[in-house]
């Protein structure tokens, strides 16, 4: 691949991450020659990055390069396209629309770093796809605690990953009978109707596609789907997205102190969030600083590790989380290169 190509690639990406940035053109005017300097250059992209207002319908025509129906970044996408040679906006064949780059942690490879790292906190490995039969009392308070991201019995979220289960394999449902004790167990540690004979079912469960997919349901359903929204309003990058995950995955719902809601709205209280203007960098320290306080509070989160590791991130400014990633995990050393990574099954 020759430096313009790279230079190309790797402009265009963080553009991609960027959004809604839009730039009004005039009538007549060279398609892609934002500036008006008679020239299509890469200072025509970056105008279009610079500045961001309402596009009149008169003017729409000649700003949507990329003739996709929309005026945003991806038409200085196309402008940087031109200008290394790869398409020539004002020749007569029509020019493809962009597809996007996903920056959502809820799908393809930035899923799969996310869910690495959680793994790394819940269960000392970096094969997250692995710990779907996971079980054990880690003696936290909250009974046992199982699965990808840890449900336990005493939060309930558990319970909602077994009702799923049964929701799809309705017949001869080997979780089924223990409905009773879970419903009991929920705000305790207890074992009572559960116990070993629980911990053999719940792994032999386990080997069934329909247990992975009523895991993979709750975990969206109670946590990814919540966490991302929360952070798309916040304004996040892919770091900030994982930042709230992580936290909402730990402290669940609500706007007590101990929530993750009582954890975001502390600190929008001293720092808005970046859709508000605040500096991604300085919102997120903040949160991380609200977090830290809650978990301290608690005897079984006291070793920071997650937090330490996503504040060298921050440092390190890798909001789209970029690979390889490097942090320690109670005591444990983690690499995770793109070649680690698991994005299907």
């Amino acid at each position: 691949m020759n430096k313009i190509s790279k230079r190309f690639i790797s402009f265009a990406t963080a553009l991609s991450m960027c959004s809604g940035c839009i730039v009004a053109c005039a009538e007549n005017r060279l398609i892609g020659d934002v500036n008006e300097d008679g020239e299509i250059t890469s200072a025509d992209a970056l105008e279009v990055l610079k500045n961001i207002v309402e596009v009149s319908q008169e003017y729409k025509e000649n700003c949507d390069v990329n003739g996709d129906g929309k005026i945003n970044t991806l038409d200085a996408l196309q402008i940087l396209k031109d200008v290394v040679g790869l398409v020539k906006l004002n020749e007569t064949q029509p020019i493809e629309p962009i597809q996007p780059i996903s920056n959502s942690i809820k799908e393809g490879q930035l899923r799969s770093i996310v869910f690495s790292f959680v793994s790394s906190a819940e269960n000392s490995s970096l094969n997250y796809w692995e710990q779907y039969s996971y079980i054990e009392d880690i003696d936290d308070g909250r009974g046992y605690t199982a699965g990808i991201i840890g449900f336990t019995t005493g939060t309930g979220d558990l319970i909602e990953v077994v009702r799923k289960y049964i929701e799809l394999k309705p017949e001869n449902n080997i979780l089924e009978k223990y409905i009773p004790a879970l419903e009991k167990a929920i705000g305790s540690d207890t074992h009572d109707g559960l116990g070993d004979a629980f911990v053999e079912d719940w792994e032999t469960a386990c080997e069934d596609k329909e247990m992975k997919t009523a895991q993979d349901y709750i975990l969206d359903e109670m946590y990814m789907n919540p966490a991302v929204d929360f952070a798309n309003e916040d304004g996040l990058s892919p770091l900030g997205q994982f930042i709230y995950y992580d936290a909402y995955v730990m402290h669940g719902e609500g706007d007590d102190e101990e929530s993750f809601g009582g954890i975001r709205n502390a600190t929008i209280a001293k720092c808005p969030p970046p859709s508000k203007g605040t500096d991604e960098r300085e919102f997120l320290l903040a949160f991380l600083k609200e977090r830290e306080r809650v978990m301290l509070m608690e005897e079984a989160h006291e070793d920071l590790s997650r937090i330490v590791a996503q504040r060298k991130f921050i440092d390190q400014n890798n909001f789209s989380l970029a690979l390889p990633l490097e942090w320690t995990m109670y005591g444990d050393e983690f690499k995770l290169t793109e070649d680690m990574l698991k994005t299907e099954d």
